[in-house]
């Protein structure tokens, strides 16, 4: 007898706001559907241990941009990102690797910005790695057709 399934929607999110993520959250998807500027904060670092982890996915493109960022933003000693993800250009097909830059600590999901990615269909796994670090992989698009990716993360 095969796996049976129970109560799967429970782990999705539906984000069309800001919206603080919570220790509680670990596992989920959120899916972002907006059109408006929308910043969502992950926890803080004394709130989750090491494999905490979320997706987000983008449902809606959003030229006013869908933000994550980390709580704790302070340069050398505050959360940050580490790895990097993939960029292609719906345009022209060819695509770059990302890596994450010394405290990085935002993603920007902006479908208009120049060098940014956010259509429908990108997606960034984050995953509590260390203290203050949060490991991302996914894979961006965007309608750049010269994008290299580099405005998607910053150091705020």
């Amino acid at each position: 007898m095969g796996r049976v399934f129970f109560n799967t929607s429970e782990n999705i999110h539906t984000l069309t706001a800001d919206y603080q993520v919570l220790a509680s959250d670990s596992g989920k998807v959120f899916i972002m559907d907006s059109t408006s500027a929308c910043s969502f904060t992950l926890p803080a670092d004394a709130d989750i241990a090491e494999g905490w982890n979320c997706r987000f996915y983008c449902k809606t493109a959003n030229d006013n941009a869908y933000l994550i960022k980390c709580t704790d933003v302070t340069d050398t000693t505050g959360q940050m990102f580490v790895g990097g993800f993939s960029v292609a250009s719906t345009t022209d097909g060819f695509g770059h690797a990302v890596l994450a830059a010394a405290n990085d600590s935002q993603i920007a999901f902006d479908a208009n910005l120049a060098n940014g990615a956010g259509e429908p269909g990108s997606y960034m796994d984050i995953v509590k790695i260390a203290a203050n670090k949060f490991a991302i992989s996914g894979f961006m698009i965007s309608d750049d057709g010269d994008t290299d990716g580099s405005a998607v993360l910053s150091n705020i």
